[in-house]
């Protein structure tokens, strides 16, 4: 699910009412971005809102295209 960082606790917070079902508790969430950069940030504010499941992919998403990790196209 793609989710812009300046929208992410919005989207995250459960009474929220843009609030994404992607992101909610029990849900395993790995966070990256394009450098790679601001997923540690928010992977911090995730977790800070009791979500526990969380990381993210150090190098961003090159790195992720290096290691041939999965990925799929976000809906928008």
């Amino acid at each position: 699910v793609h989710v812009p960082a300046d929208f992410l606790s919005s989207q995250a917070g459960p009474n929220s009412p843009t609030h994404k079902p992607e992101l909610g508790a029990g849900k395993k969430l790995v966070l990256y971005c394009g450098p790679g950069s601001r997923p540690a940030l928010g992977v911090k504010t995730l977790k800070e809102m009791g979500l526990t499941n969380v990381a993210h992919v150090a190098g961003g998403f090159s790195a992720l295209q290096q290691a041939n990790g999965p990925r799929q196209e976000a809906k928008r």
